[in-house]
């Protein structure tokens, strides 16, 4: 039979494995997955055994949804550091207006749309609070392009194009 602590005036918090983790183990726990371990229950869980043997990721998990610390965490980030919150806010604010712009441009052929700046455009779009598509596309290995492939094609490209071939297709009946 378990017996309990001298102390049973203070909260002794108890995991899926029957563990108890007072207060102070659970906030150390909840700064290292919200500043230091990134939302990684696997590795704050790596992190704590020494302090915390038998400390598990699902524990953590639990814990974290339970009692919320990502909006705990969000709260202490706009408190601690508000200059950098408003700076990252802001870039990424720029970003997807950026984004948006390169997206309507390489849309419309004025722009080279190639993979990797197509899935950051769409990454910015998404982390600014804007649903981008779902799938991704994979890079292509670049191509050779000629000084005249190199920008968009004006309507007097593809007409001079059309009369040359028109040109050649002349040429190669009269022979």
């Amino acid at each position: 039979m378990e017996t309990l602590p001298p102390d049973t005036r203070t909260l002794r918090l108890v995991s899926h494995n029957g563990t108890r983790y007072d207060a102070e183990i659970r906030e150390r726990v909840r700064e290292s997955w919200f500043w230091l371990d990134g939302r990684n229950a696997e590795a704050v869980a790596r992190r704590m055994q020494a302090q915390c043997p038998g400390l598990d990721a699902r524990t953590i998990r639990r814990w974290a949804t339970d009692e919320g610390w990502a909006a705990w965490g969000e709260e202490h980030v706009a408190e601690l550091a508000p200059g950098i919150h408003r700076s990252v806010v802001v870039e990424l604010i720029a970003g997807a207006h950026e984004a948006a712009v390169y997206i309507r441009n390489a849309s419309r052929g004025t722009a080279i749309a190639s993979p990797a700046r197509v899935n950051a455009a769409n990454s910015l779009l998404d982390r600014a609070g804007f649903k981008a598509r779902d799938t991704v596309l994979a890079p292509v290995r670049p191509r050779v392009a000629s000084s005249a492939e190199e920008r968009p094609r004006t309507p007097a490209d593809i007409e001079e194009l059309l009369r040359r071939r028109l040109d050649e297709s002349r040429h190669d009946e009269g022979a």
